[in-house]
């Protein structure tokens, strides 16, 4: 191979995995999958950074001088070629290893961290108006959205000490690698919990069985004139509000939007959770919504319930609107 082939093949080399790139790649780590300890995020954010930059300085600099000046086959111009590249996909690699530190970080026993399990819920692939539907005061007034996803989840932490758990995201796909739409949750604190096309009765509490149920049945505008009032207890964002003991468990209902406006088609689907606690665990699973087999008979007494008051309301009037939606501006008003 002669000198030309080397300089083409080398800068082709650079024009595909040149430095801005490989600096971009490792903040696109950093931001997607940040270390937990605060002291490696410092160590991410102000020294790999910098360092890539002055070490592509130092020994890149005189690799493309020495190419230039028609040296490229001198033993100084290789050495400095494989210094360089060795040092910098050794700053890759830490970088990734940093990264993968927060994907899943194990306890000190090497455990994860938690655990978590979707125990029952209820799946609507069908829109706009789904069987269970929130309402609550906007700048819109009195205002409904529909509800994707009704989940009942359980958090276990799996740690020798306590934990105060700061975020838990969610996104939905139909395999365990993805891809993944990220879920908006739907607050059941501050909003009232419906039920299209219900009927006065008494008040009663009905426990949802294990597994997933799946609501295709599309809802009628006139389906809003009488909507049960329901209460989801308990709520998943109100029992994090609490310390998770030792081993302990948190477990709730939470209500999520799609983005694209409907459910997941039937069949198998998997929720992508992300959990951070105050101590800075980042904790990324995967788990499958239940499936309840026919011929499954074992009772599962860990399930949620919700309570029906047995009120009917009359949400016809009430403005609607995706969770999801942004609110419009002052200036397109």
């Amino acid at each position: 191979m002669d000198r030309r082939h080397i300089i083409a093949a080398l800068a082709n080399w650079r024009a595909k995995f040149g430095f801005a790139g490989a600096v971009g790649v490792t903040l696109w780590i950093f931001d997607t999958y940040p270390p937990a300890s605060v002291f490696w995020r410092a160590i991410a954010y102000y020294g790999i950074v910098p360092a890539v930059w002055i070490l592509a300085i130092i020994f890149w600099s005189p690799v493309w001088y020495f190419l230039r000046r028609g040296r490229a086959q001198t033993v100084t111009s290789f050495l400095t070629f494989a210094i360089g590249g060795g040092t910098i996909g050794s700053l890759l690699g830490v970088s990734v290893w940093l990264g993968l530190r927060s994907y899943t970080e194990p306890s000190e026993d090497g455990t994860a961290p938690f655990a978590v399990e979707v125990r029952s819920g209820c799946v609507s692939d069908s829109g706009p108006l789904t069987l269970f539907m929130v309402s609550y005061p906007s700048m819109f007034g009195p205002t409904v959205s529909p509800v994707f996803y009704l989940s009942y989840f359980q958090i276990t932490n799996r740690q020798d000490i306590s934990s105060m758990v700061t975020d838990v995201d969610v996104a939905a796909g139909k395999a365990a690698s993805g891809p993944w739409e990220d879920l908006l949750p739907i607050p059941l604190t501050g909003t009232t919990l419906h039920m299209l096309g219900g009927r006065p009765s008494t008040a009663k509490r009905v426990a949802l069985p294990h597994g997933t149920a799946r609501l295709a049945t599309p809802m009628k505008p006139e389906d809003m004139n009488q909507s049960m009032i329901l209460s989801a207890e308990p709520v998943l964002e109100s029992e994090l509000r609490k310390s998770i003991p030792a081993h302990g468990v948190a477990s709730g209902w939470a209500a999520f939007d799609s983005r694209s406006h409907r459910g997941l088609s039937p069949g198998a689907i998997y929720f992508q959770v992300r959990v951070r606690d105050s101590a800075g665990k980042n904790f990324l699973t995967v788990v499958e919504l239940p499936r309840k087999s026919p011929e499954g008979s074992s009772m599962d007494i860990n399930v949620g319930s919700l309570f029906a008051s047995g009120q009917v309301e009359n949400l016809r009037s009430f403005s609607f609107r995706y969770y999801s939606d942004p609110y419009p501006s002052p200036r397109s008003q």
